[in-house]
């Protein structure tokens, strides 16, 4: 899954994306974005179906400032 993103300039170099499970708190994979203010990270998407969305932290403290859209992995039979 490809994600194309939008940051300001001059943003952190430790702004990054990260994959969650729709209502849990924890990140299942982080992915550091380049010093532009545009790009693309690829992420290879979970396999336990369920919903899933990415979210564009900046640190310290992870604060989420955009979302996705909720993406659904089904089962692959």
């Amino acid at each position: 899954m490809t994600v194309n993103w939008t940051a300001p300039s001059g943003h952190s170099a430790r702004d990054f994306i990260g994959l969650y499970r729709v209502g849990d708190p924890t990140l299942l994979l982080p992915k550091f974005i380049t010093a532009g203010t545009t790009g693309t990270v690829t992420f290879t998407m979970p396999s336990v179906p369920g919903q899933y969305e990415f979210h564009y932290l900046v640190p310290p403290i992870k604060t989420r400032v955009a979302s996705s859209n909720v993406i659904t992995v089904v089962s692959q039979q």
